[in-house]
């Protein structure tokens, strides 16, 4: 049988030129544009393997059965491998297609044959486009065949979860099973890292729990396989005697964040957290073990207690007892002896968190470095925010003052315009975020600000001028007749485009009778 002869480099071919040292640099698919336009992404950036996460099953049997029609005439020889190749870049992705093509295939019990190994590495080593690719390793699992495109496509995050399961497949009663997806789960850091650590914790009796604690959870997506790694590594018989420097992490990563399943949906967090935290009053204590309880004070603060909570062993009292072990921790007095080198020293974010964790008041130490670091007052928004806390009327003067003196208002609040963050770069967002900060810290205060309100009410972001908005509407009426605010408002009402701030302009304007 003919091959056709490919147009452009393969993927595979792609894929082994962008592999260094057994690892997968990254580089963006050589049919990423073509993704994009297909599934009209317009310049959003997604995160490989992130689509198949999301994919049902097909409903088009038209198409099922298409397919197989193809794959049954390759399996007695027919050349058929170009017109199988445009139905897998149609529309339907192949994690859509490859569970109702295998139903269809063993219902008409196709036979395996030696056509099917030479598609299977022709789709995988030839193919120009991705969904192709995912094809042939789904094949792979299915036949045997040379694993080597196997070995190397699963390094690559958009066909870690297709290529893992053809090796599961492939080699299901092998011992060494295991430390061959651990080796590679550990070359993965997204979307394939998590698909397959869970294939692993679906398919396999696990033996290495060390490092189900230690590395398995560990990603650049978020929380997903946190639960999934506590569980398989056994982290309720290692909690007493693990080093707790290695297991921390994992039980930091299980406060639950956006949805994911952690600590709420974990049959042993109420042992394990009271234990984590009756070794850390018997050891050294260190910063890091500050900011991890009081986390956890935080989450058991506000956990709500339901039926699914108490489905999982929680009850008001465990939940109270929990609360006043970590409580007693992170008020113990030596810590202020611990945290005096953090506030003499130039980490603001790592100060700030400790000191709202102790009620300290460092106000001045970030206004003072504010005032003396204008680059980063310019560039790291999050230093604004700093200063929230702790506020008075005088305070709140010296910041707006400070802000008109550093920030680059002028070039940015150039006029109303329907921008939104997502619209913005990176420096332009920053500014607004700077603003955004500034304008909650002079809100409680009428009369205060308004140089700065004139400047944000010509903000070319929504959300600033709706956040003016929120300080003026809280201004006395003496107050603002007797500031030039009135005039600006008469003025930005004109050119206001977006219809909700030019009625709360309006509304303002009728106030004090304009």
């Amino acid at each position: 049988m003919n091959n056709p002869e490919p147009k452009n480099k393969s993927i595979y071919s792609f894929v082994l030129e962008h592999t260094v040292d057994g690892k997968y640099d990254g580089e963006d698919l050589p049919d990423n544009a073509k993704i994009s336009e297909k599934l009209k992404l317009d310049g959003i950036l997604l995160a490989p393997g992130l689509l198949d996460d999301y994919q049902e099953e097909t409903k088009d049997q038209d198409k099922v059965k298409k397919i197989c029609d193809l794959l049954e005439a390759i399996s007695v020889g027919e050349d058929k491998k170009d017109d199988l190749y445009k139905e897998l870049i149609g529309d339907e992705n192949a994690i859509s297609l490859v569970d109702p093509v295998l139903a269809e295939l063993q219902n008409r019990k196709v036979k395996i044959t030696e056509d099917f190994q030479n598609l299977s590495q022709w789709l995988m080593r030839e193919s120009t486009d991705r969904e192709p690719v995912k094809f042939g390793l789904f094949l792979a699992g299915v036949i045997d065949g040379d694993a080597e495109p196997v070995l190397q496509l699963v390094l690559c995050e958009e066909f870690s979860l297709f290529a893992a399961i053809a090796l599961i497949k492939r080699v299901k009663e092998e011992a060494g099973l295991e430390q061959i997806l651990i080796d590679i789960a550990s070359k993965l850091e997204g979307w394939g890292k998590i698909q397959v650590i869970r294939l692993m914790t679906e398919y396999l009796e696990l033996k290495n729990t060390d490092w189900f604690l230690t590395e398995g959870w560990k990603n650049n997506i978020g929380p997903q396989i946190a639960l999934r790694c506590a569980i398989a590594g056994k982290l309720d018989q290692a909690v007493a005697t693990a080093d707790l420097n290695k297991i921390v992490p994992l039980v930091e990563e299980l406060i639950p964040d956006l949805g994911s399943q952690g600590l709420d949906d974990y049959e042993h967090a109420i042992f394990v957290l009271k234990k984590i935290i009756e070794r850390l009053g018997l050891e050294q204590m260190n910063i890091g073990r500050l900011l991890f309880a009081s986390r956890i004070l935080d989450y058991l603060s506000n956990k709500e207690m339901d039926e699914e909570s108490k489905a999982f062993g929680w009850s008001d009292e465990s939940k109270n007892e929990l609360i006043e072990l970590y409580k007693s921790y992170v008020g113990r007095k030596e810590w202020n002896n611990l945290t005096e080198v953090i506030f003499k020293g130039d980490d603001m974010q790592l100060a700030n968190r400790v000191s709202s964790i102790l009620g300290i008041d460092i106000w001045e130490k970030n206004f003072r470095y504010l005032s003396e670091d204008h680059e980063k007052a310019r560039t790291d928004d999050y230093l604004w925010f700093n200063l929230m806390r702790n506020n008075s009327k005088e305070r709140a003067e010296k910041v707006f003052t400070l802000a008109l003196e550093v920030l680059p208002l002028d070039e940015f609040c150039t006029g109303p315009d329907i921008k939104t963050e997502f619209q913005q770069d990176i420096g332009d967002a920053r500014i607004s975020f700077a603003i955004s900060a500034i304008l909650q810290i002079i809100q409680p205060f009428s009369g205060v600000g308004a140089d700065l309100l004139a400047k944000s009410l010509n903000s070319p972001m929504v959300r600033d001028r709706n956040m003016s908005l929120n300080v003026i509407e809280k201004w006395s009426v003496d107050n603002l007749k007797n500031s030039k605010l009135v005039d600006v408002l008469k003025n930005v009402v004109e050119k206001e485009p977006e219809q909700s701030v030019k009625e709360r302009i309006e509304k303002v304007l009728s106030s004090v009778g304009h």
